[in-house]
Formats: C-alpha cells, sequence, structure tokens
C-alpha cells in the first residue's frame, strides 16, 4: 500500500537522521525490513521505524531546515515580502518612490 506523502510531512516529536516516529517509506511493503520485531514501526510499541529509507538522511535536512527557518525571523527584520516591519524594502524605500 503506497502513501506517497508520509515522506514529505513536517518532522514529528522524536524523528532522527537514523529512525523516524512511524513509517516514512512511501511503499512500506516492498521496505526489506517490514514487520521485523525491534525494527519495523507498525510492529515496535512505540512506533519507531529503525530502518528509514536511504533517502531519510537528506529528507532530514531538508525538513530541519524549513523547521529552523520558520522559527526564527531573519536576523535583519525582513518579513516574508522583502519588507521590514516599517514597510520599507531592503533598500530602505516603502515602494511609493519607487514607482515615481
Amino acid at each position: 500500500m503506497k502513501q506517497p506523502s508520509v515522506f514529505n510531512q513536517p518532522l514529528k516529536d522524536g524523528d532522527r537522521e537514523d529512525r523516524t516516529v512511524g513509517c516514512r517509506h512511501t511503499n512500506p511493503d516492498t521496505c526489506g525490513k517490514h514487520s521485523i520485531e525491534k525494527i519495523c514501526a507498525f510492529v515496535r510499541e512505540d512506533n519507531m521505524c529503525l530502518a528509514p529509507p536511504l533517502s531519510w538522511k537528506k529528507q532530514y535536512k531538508k525538513l530541519a531546515a524549513l523547521v529552523n527557518n520558520e522559527a526564527s525571523p531573519p536576523a535583519d527584520g525582513a518579513l516574508t515580502d522583502g519588507k521590514s516591519a516599517d514597510g520599507k524594502s531592503a533598500d530602505g524605500e516603502s515602494g511609493d518612490e519607487a514607482r515615481l
């Protein structure tokens, strides 16, 4: 049974580079560790997968970077639209001057 979106879901408390909370395989039926005691999330009491996909390390780093970027505001005070809290762009103009 395919579960295509699970690999891209946000990190959960307990996810690490070497293990995941729940199964992150997009097609768990093809996992060589499926249903193996003490390894597979489907049969472990704590729901931890100790054999995530080989691509998980890279995906974990991507998801962790997203979490870190959302958690900390930009150092220069710029908002996501490129303007700071006072409404000025990075070059100090409010935008109205640039249109003139």
